[in-house]
């Protein structure tokens, strides 16, 4: 501990370079340093914007307009944005607005001026031949339309491949495919707490993958997971969603695919079993701490509960389990006759409870 302290005051006393202070403002301010250098420039360099003529005067006249209507919503946005009104700060940034916006209309109006004998060439030819201006506009936008376009589809290809989705299959490992097999054959053992087994009961392994694909394997069956249900509905549903991290957990020690899908299950059943009043109650949601922590307490307190059940459950069956695993490998599906034969022989201990499962 007092290594880590006498560290950060080591680190605390170092000073920050020279250079980097001594151009902080410098890169701080560069943009609106930028715009004043170039404006100083263009009073000496560039026409000032009385001389314009032409359609070149009338455009510099509408910014001239628009100047003061511009400051007014600097101004009114500048103050909307304010959470907490300070008024040399909020005065400050917006003065700093309205300097930058000067400049920047100054600078468009000389350079507006600079390029006046184009603007008008441009200008009068359009009123001369509108129907020259108005193929000359249409073929612009399309040119611009056909670019997006290209960009677009580069961006989805680039997509593509940043994402891991690419056109051909992955095949996969045998290792990827028993460690799947683990995991599913971890729900299935869970069909064994029940009193009944479904109708529909099957198992399988996808060969290979496509980039991010999330279902490396399905255990499937005609068990509604919505609905009315009862205690040990509930209950066992959310053992079910369990069961295939419990079940990598016996085998190989740690968790090793992930289980997003599972635990939205789980936090879902969760959700109902204590809105139903079956576990801890719980409080109103209304945005207090004290609801809140006890809420999450209640949640964690059934997940430890849970996840202590399932794991000494795969535990006492992990001879079991890889036996199963192994054979969903092999054949790469296991139909409801394969699946009730393995369930037969399930080891249920007293720690573990058992469910009635009613229609």
């Amino acid at each position: 501990m007092v290594q880590s302290i006498s560290g950060r005051n080591v680190m605390g006393k170092q000073q920050v370079p020279l250079w980097v202070r001594g151009t902080a403002f410098v890169r701080e301010y560069l943009s609106f340093i930028t715009l004043a250098v170039l404006f100083v420039w263009s009073l000496f360099g560039w026409p000032s914007p009385d001389t314009a003529t032409g359609a070149t005067k009338t455009i510099i006249n509408l910014l001239d307009l628009a100047v003061p209507l511009a400051v007014i919503w600097l101004v009114v946005t500048a103050f909307m944005r304010t959470a907490s009104f300070h008024y040399l700060r909020y005065l400050g940034g917006v003065l700093y607005d309205i300097v930058l916006l000067i400049v920047t209309f100054q600078l468009a109006c000389r350079f507006l001026v600079q390029i006046q004998g184009v603007i008008n060439d441009i200008i009068d030819g359009a009123i001369e031949s509108p129907e020259l201006a108005i193929s000359t506009v249409v073929s612009v936008y399309l040119v611009i339309f056909l670019c997006r376009l290209c960009i677009g589809k580069s961006k989805v290809q680039s997509m593509s491949v940043a994402y891991g989705r690419p056109t051909a299959p992955i095949h996969r490992t045998e290792a990827s495919l028993m460690l799947t097999a683990v995991h599913e054959c971890g729900h299935a053992l869970v069909y064994a707490l029940q009193n009944t087994h479904p109708e529909i009961m099957r198992m399988g392994l996808a060969q290979e993958s496509r980039g991010n694909e999330l279902r490396l394997g399905y255990m499937e069956s005609n068990v509604a997971l919505d609905g009315r249900a009862t205690r040990d509905q509930l209950y066992w549903r959310m053992l079910l969603a369990l069961g295939g991290s419990a079940a990598e957990l016996a085998v190989y020690g740690k968790q090793y695919e992930g289980a997003l899908e599972d635990m939205r299950t789980w936090q879902e059943q969760a959700g109902r079993y204590l809105q139903n009043g079956f576990g801890q109650v719980l409080m109103c949601d209304d945005g207090h701490d004290v609801s809140l922590r006890h809420n999450i307490a209640a949640f964690n307190a059934l997940h430890a509960e849970q996840v202590a059940i399932v794991n000494r459950f795969m535990r006492d069956n992990v001879t079991l389990l890889t036996e199963m695993a192994t054979e969903l490998r092999h054949l790469g599906a296991l139909d409801k006759q394969a699946i009730t034969s393995f369930l037969g022989r399930v080891s249920i201990s007293v720690d573990v409870p058992t469910f009635v499962i009613t229609g």
